[in-house]
């Protein structure tokens, strides 16, 4: 009879996780559960835990604007989430879950997790995963497009002081973009 750990496996296949192989970095068994938010504990099985693992895995991508909604880079420029890529990563976070109970050692933890990995799938907990990471990736809108002498263009950024064209930089928080 297949384990509880195969039947994990089996889960995360069917839902496109690739799982490390024992003996592989990051593999092995061993817990994988990052740092709740104030980094002094282990990331726990609750929507703050899913919203703290939703920023360590999608903190360079995106971020809160309190002054708009949902921020993503698009390889140019912050643009304002139009087709739901937050929420699709809200989705592989939740399933990334599966990942981490067929790497943990302890059978029991392991169960606990998979039963929480299905559980975060829900509409629910889904939607809790996006508002509870809101202030945990939130940016003050005054540092949006607080550069004057940066002009965002199609291929690249103007520093109008030097004229020099500069790569995209996620950095700058630019969500603006010049049509030139």
């Amino acid at each position: 009879a297949p384990t509880f750990i195969d039947a994990v496996r089996m889960v995360a296949d069917k839902t496109g996780i690739a799982l490390p192989a024992v003996g592989s970095p990051g593999g092995g068994g061993a817990p994988v559960a990052p740092n709740d938010a104030s980094g002094t504990e282990s990331r726990k099985l609750t929507d703050l835990g899913n919203a703290t693992l939703f920023r360590s895995h999608h903190d360079e991508g995106v971020f809160y604007d309190p002054s708009a909604d949902w921020r993503v880079w698009d390889g140019r420029r912050w643009k304002l989430d139009s087709d739901g890529e937050v929420e699709r990563r809200a989705y592989r976070t939740a399933r990334s879950l599966y990942r981490e109970a067929a790497q943990t050692a302890d059978p029991e933890q392991s169960q606990a997790i998979a039963r929480w990995a299905l559980k975060s799938q829900s509409r629910e907990r889904l939607n809790a995963i996006v508002a509870v990471a809101r202030p945990l990736m939130a940016i003050d809108p005054a540092r949006l497009d607080a550069e004057p002498w940066v002009l965002n263009v199609q291929n690249g950024m103007v520093d109008l002081a030097t004229g020099n064209l500069l790569l995209h930089d996620r950095k700058r928080l630019c969500t603006r973009l010049c049509p030139v």
